[in-house]
């Protein structure tokens, strides 16, 4: 009887299943895994030698090799098991799936499978019952000799083209399938807000399994400006997007190997990537997004390539940024801008070198950019760097090019007015007048490159005159002292400036006048500026022109037919001055002609009505 044998056996015998093994379900996972894996090792040692073996075998209308075939369908089922649905039981066969889905597009690719070197510690073996060293280590590398010990040497073939597309496209519906899929967006019921563990891993081998086939075929199938280069950069950003920890002060293990795999991308002159991480950067996010992290460690790497690309990868990148901030101005968006300092300067510098760029689109998006960093609210706030903002106006400065002096000068006019205000403004804090005198004084010298004489005086001379009328009317009270701060460094920096012998007899009348200031400093600045009048060269050029004026007969001519006009118009000007006069007179005496005229009615009438009772 069976049923008691079976239950002699379970009653005498005691079997402990191990908590991976007890239950059907896991026992059917654990061996697809094992199947998996073995097939893993006969790609890894044979894939060649099948490739050269395949035949054909009917497959609808058409022949395939047997092994393509068979090929297809071990990457249906590793895509398959890799996106199974479940829990922590379900880790191992999805892993098993990604590794050897991301197997199948190494070996199908023209490298193969690029391995590292490894340490091989063959030299130690049991004798005896004691471990004891047998030989000398050594290393084994893919690039070794022997057939059995290498990859598959690099084969241009059309088979393992179609092979590799195949694959390729498997694991790109990656995309949708995370896109689509709730199970991969699974909250992790101890950290709300971020991903279960299990999705968490399957993401972590999905991205090694990414940097993988990218070492194979970064110089083939994924170099830059291909289309399969377009769909992996998408797939990495999608990932690296998805392992957020909102809340969270540290990257993911996830998000680590996906900014590795940007960068490693961009450096390798990949314009995708690059400006792959420029839009991680500007991703959307408040205060409370808790992507602290995630947006620093987008910022650290722009950062650092930036001096590694090419100029035209940095003017396209930039370009995205200012974008960008110019749609979203608001105080996060300034902070995180100044984040990327060292990107800004450098690639504002590499727009000279950039080969095609519209630079005036450019450049006005550079001064928008501007515009809204060195706003009045922003300058009244200690938030933001004034080292880094002085450094980005100087590298707009260097940069600018010679069609956008105009708008750079009408755009520096209006800073310096706003740093005027916040200067003078008694509620700031020390070290926000600081600041907005240092971007006062850079954005004043900035106008003296970029703008005409008469410009400048007209910035300049209510800065210096606004002194003066203070000091005239003698009250203490009406006198902010950030004046003359603010007119001495005026009259400093005209003194360093090309312009300094124009600008200083242009504004001669005002700096007479501060040259009797009661403030020692501005009278010895503004004395300084008046110094650099060259009376002589002045007297010279005047002498000059006369000279020019009596050689030139035309001019002569000319100068005595003006002067003739102008005596005419002087005399007909006179003329109209008498002929206001007599018409005044005139004017006087119709109105005493008028009165005598009422007086004589009324008497007349007086007599009529007398007359009438005689």
């Amino acid at each position: 009887n069976a049923s008691t044998i079976g239950d002699s056996t379970q009653s005498r015998y005691k079997v402990s299943r191990h908590h991976t093994r007890d239950s059907t379900m896991k026992q059917w996972t654990t061996t697809k895994v094992l199947i998996l894996r073995g097939i893993d090792r006969i790609f890894r040692m044979y894939f060649q030698q099948l490739i050269g073996t395949s035949e054909c075998v009917p497959s609808g209308n058409a022949e395939i090799g047997w092994f393509i075939a068979a090929f297809q369908k071990v990457v249906r089922l590793s895509f398959q098991c890799s996106i199974e649905s479940g829990g922590r039981e379900t880790l191992d066969i999805r892993t098993a799936g990604l590794e050897l889905l991301s197997l199948c597009c190494q070996v199908s690719s023209k490298a193969g499978v690029v391995e590292n070197f490894v340490r091989v510690g063959t030299n130690m073996q049991v004798v005896n019952g004691a471990l004891r060293s047998v030989r000398v280590p050594r290393k084994s590398s893919s690039r070794d000799s022997s057939p059995e010990k290498r990859s598959h040497e690099p084969i241009a073939n059309r088979t393992t083209d179609g092979l590799f597309e195949f694959a390729f496209d498997s694991l790109i519906e990656f995309h949708g399938f995370l896109e689509n899929n709730e199970s991969m967006r699974k909250a992790n019921d101890a950290f709300p807000g971020s991903l279960d563990n299990t999705v968490l891993q399957v993401l972590t081998k999905l991205c090694q399994s990414l940097v993988q086939i990218y070492d194979c075929c970064k110089d083939d199938e994924l170099r830059p400006s291909s289309t399969n280069e377009t769909k992996f950069v998408q797939l990495v950003s999608l990932i690296t997007v998805m392992a957020s920890a909102p809340g969270s002060k540290y990257l993911t293990q996830v998000q680590r190997i996906s900014f590795e795999l940007l960068e490693k991308m961009s450096l390798n002159s990949s314009l995708l990537a690059y400006q792959s991480l420029a839009k991680l950067l500007c991703s959307t996010g408040d205060e409370t997004s808790g992507d602290e992290a995630f947006h620093e460690e987008a910022s650290k790497i722009l950062n650092e390539i930036c001096s590694k690309v090419p100029h035209d990868s940095n003017i396209s990148v930039l370009s995205i940024v200012l974008d960008h901030f110019t749609e979203q101005s608001a105080e996060l968006e300034a902070s995180r801008m100044m984040m990327i300092a060292t990107f800004l300067n450098h690639s504002i510098r590499s727009s000279k070198l950039a080969q095609e760029i519209s630079e005036q689109d450019l450049w006005t998006k550079v001064i928008l950019c501007l515009d809204s960093l060195f706003s009045a609210e922003e300058l009244g706030k200690s938030n933001l760097d004034c080292g880094d903002l002085l450094e980005l106006l100087e590298s707009s400065f260097v940069s600018l090019p010679e069609l956008m002096y105009r708008e750079m000068g009408e755009y520096l006019s209006k800073l310096i007015f706003t740093a005027d205000g916040v200067v003078r403004n008694p509620n700031q804090t020390e070290k926000v007048i600081q600041d907005a005198m240092h971007i006062f004084q850079k954005s004043f010298s900035g106008l003296c490159q970029f703008t005409d004489l008469m410009k400048v005086k007209s910035v300049a001379n209510p800065l210096l005159e606004r002194v003066n009328v203070a000091e005239n009317k003698g009250s203490k009270d009406e006198i902010n002292i950030m004046d003359f701060e603010i007119a001495k460094t005026v009259c400093e920096t005209l003194s360093s400036m090309d312009i300094a012998n124009d600008i200083a007899i242009e504004l001669f009348p005002s700096l007479c006048k501060l040259m009797n200031s009661n403030n020692d400093s501005l009278r010895r600045e503004s004395s300084e500026l008046v110094s650099k009048v060259n009376v002589s060269a002045l007297m010279a050029r005047v002498r000059d022109a006369e000279k020019k004026v009596e050689s030139n007969p035309e001019l002569l001519s000319l100068n005595e037919l003006v002067m003739t006009e102008t005596e005419r118009a002087n005399n007909a000007e006179r003329d109209v001055d008498e002929l206001k006069q007599m018409n005044a007179q005139l004017m006087e005496e119709v109105e005493h002609l008028r009165a005598e005229k009422a007086t004589l009615e009324q008497q007349v009438a007086v007599l009529s009505e007398g007359s009438a009772y005689m």
